[in-house]
């Protein structure tokens, strides 16, 4: 259930929600939150992010496990995907903005995926932003109307696969 508190926090942030999912920047850095039962979970993607930097993100992570109230925390694949627990009441504004502006501070510091990397070529300056699995990213326009055309191609390979199929001789 959507509670007030993250409503409240995604309007005073002139984010983007639709029902319990709200899109957003913070530091200059990409963040979807999703609102659960009991529960918001941060989304970061990361796409420009090195294998040395996950680890160091992870440190800080475990170093501030209490601080953020973060029950779980991981990479999936250059996305960075963390929990935090409403046991008992629903977080303050405060303390969400607290959060994500302790940790995109902490990759800007440290120059981690820093710039619009597109989540296709993995290159800088992109041009565009997408959402993808409800999880909003960076891509170029190139590289996103390359790819929408290879999925068209491949869908109509398989149709066209699938209609030879059916005839007989």
């Amino acid at each position: 259930m959507l509670n007030n508190l993250f409503i409240s926090f995604v309007e005073k942030r002139n984010w983007v929600r639709v029902n319990n999912i709200a899109h957003g920047k913070e530091n200059d850095y990409l963040v979807t939150l999703y609102q659960g039962k009991r529960y918001i979970l941060f989304i970061l993607p990361l796409t420009g992010i090195r294998t040395q930097d996950k680890e160091q993100v992870l440190d800080y992570l475990k170093q501030h496990k209490v601080d953020f109230g973060l029950k779980k925390f991981s990479f999936d694949n250059t996305v960075l995907v963390f929990k935090v627990r409403e046991p008992n009441r629903t977080i303050k504004i405060e303390k969400i903005e607290y959060i994500l502006h302790s940790i995109t501070q902490f990759l800007r510091d440290y120059k981690i995926s820093l710039g619009k990397f597109c989540f296709i070529c993995g290159q800088d300056y992109s041009d565009k932003k997408v959402t993808v699995t409800e999880i909003e990213y960076y891509t170029h326009e190139t590289c996103y109307e390359n790819l929408m055309a290879e999925i068209k191609q491949e869908e109509e390979d398989k149709k066209n696969k699938k209609n030879k199929k059916k005839i007989k001789y």
